[in-house]
């Protein structure tokens, strides 16, 4: 943070980096590893800290934020008065995180920075859609959503077991660590 040099193509680089990279799964407990740990991973990341996965591992259901693409969505948001909210928040969404690649690398810390700007419109069109599906007497979007939900949350509580975190709790709360560990045999 104390050297800026402009180059677009790493700042593309790093936003890509802090929504798309797929978490790193291993064998053996804690089953999980910072992506700047393991072994054989490309060089061109930029990871300054442990980073587990981008943005989109942990928050599937975020990813509808990219239907926004689409003229059908804006048009339906349009209707209730939130579509320009929702293309404002998309789009500081993106200046937040090209300043935060700009300035800090990728980090996980920094995901609460733009996260909610993805969140709140992605919730938007979830809340259209679900709406026009209950009219219809359909549930396919609110199972979808559950099963989304489902895959991302536990797997970002899991990256708490990790060994490289700060504050992991092999060190703040040993017993824990160890009944998971103990947990998973059985399982």
């Amino acid at each position: 943070m104390t050297a800026y040099t402009f180059d677009p193509l790493v700042i593309a680089a790093r936003s890509l980096e802090y929504l798309f990279l797929p978490p790193v799964m291993q064998v053996g407990y804690p089953f999980t590893h910072a992506i700047d740990e393991v072994a054989g991973l490309p060089a061109c990341l930029w990871t300054n800290d442990p980073v587990y996965g981008g943005f989109f591992a942990f928050a599937p259901a975020a990813l509808v934020v990219f239907t926004l693409a689409g003229k059908r969505a804006r048009s339906s948001l349009a209707e209730r008065g939130a579509r320009g909210l929702a293309i404002a928040c998309v789009a500081l969404a993106a200046v937040v995180l090209v300043v935060v690649s700009y300035v800090s690398g990728v980090t996980m810390r920094y995901f609460a920075d733009f996260a909610w700007l993805l969140v709140l419109p992605a919730t938007f069109v979830l809340w259209d859609t679900m709406e026009a599906e209950r009219e219809r007497g359909e549930i396919r979007v609110s199972g979808s959503l559950s099963a989304l939900v489902v895959a991302g949350f536990p797997l970002y509580c899991w990256t708490f077991l990790a060994t490289t975190r700060f504050g992991a709790l092999v060190f703040s709360s040993p017993k824990i660590f160890s009944g998971m560990e103990a947990l998973t045999r059985f399982i």
